[in-house]
């Protein structure tokens, strides 16, 4: 209440009783009162007090809850977002992409499973390309075998398809000549405006005239035709042994880029 003084006070009053001190007490009611009184803000201190550190402690509890929770949630959010972009790349055919999460735990576990089954299926898909196209170039071939029984018409066939349908750079068929006794070239991929084209143009010996000796035991065609082996040769040299000179036939490779030549033996 508000004292005389209109000070908010908190109080409290006793009344005051005179007794006697004789044998027989004797109780006097004296109609007075003691009051007390104390200022509002000094007898409920300890109540603000403790309301206000326990509002403080609220706060600084709550806002510590929220930081913690923004930290784990970004933590888990973030490799699960991760995870749905990959499953949403994969869908849309991009199997080149790659989660990458560092958890250690089930979630990288996950990824890590997506990232394999990625690449196990890009290599099922590889594969299954190569041979389909494959079997599109054994089609073309036996339809090629059916129309004709000539020799240098099914040889240019196959080496067209060398270029076209497999990817090569060109394919080339030699043949052994008998009366000649050496390995004659009859048939190589055409394509008009390649680098090919303007590479044979320029040959200082033609590519029908070209002929490897039998004897030529250090040219790789023939160590093919004694051996019965396939062979590899990252150097075009090696096939031209006997023909040119090797600045001219490394001066030919750079012009078309080769990297490797596969050899391989025709047998019939």
């Amino acid at each position: 209440y508000r004292n005389e003084l209109d000070q908010e006070v908190l109080g409290t009053g006793l009344p005051i009783v005179i007794a006697s001190l004789g044998k027989t007490p004797d109780v006097l009611d004296t109609k007075w009162t003691i009051i007390t009184e104390q200022p509002l803000s000094i007898a409920l201190l300890p109540v603000f007090q403790i309301t206000r550190f326990t509002v403080i402690s609220l706060i600084v509890v709550l806002f510590g809850s929220l930081v913690i929770s923004l930290l784990f949630a970004n933590r888990i959010i973030a490799p699960i977002e991760e995870v749905y972009m990959a499953t949403k790349q994969f869908g849309e055919g991009n199997l080149a992409y790659r989660v990458h999460v560092k958890t250690h735990d089930e979630i990288e576990d996950l990824a890590n499973g997506f990232n394999s089954m990625a690449t196990d299926l890009q290599q099922n898909i590889k594969e299954l390309s190569h041979q389909n196209q494959l079997l599109s170039a054994l089609r073309k071939l036996d339809t090629v075998a059916l129309t004709t029984i000539e020799v240098k018409p099914i040889c240019q066939a196959v080496t067209n398809l060398i270029r076209e349908d497999l990817g090569y750079v060109f394919g080339t068929i030699v043949l052994i000549d008998e009366s000649i006794g050496g390995l004659r070239r009859v048939a190589i991929s055409r394509a008009k405006g390649s680098p090919l084209e303007a590479v044979l143009k320029s040959l200082p010996v033609k590519f029908e005239d070209q002929v490897v000796p039998l004897t030529k035991k250090d040219n790789a065609l023939v160590k093919v035709i004694i051996g019965g082996k396939s062979l590899y040769t990252e150097r075009l040299y090696d096939i031209q042994r006997g023909i040119f000179s090797p600045d001219i036939s490394d001066g030919i490779q750079r012009k078309l880029g080769l990297k490797g030549i596969f050899i391989y033996p025709l047998i019939t």
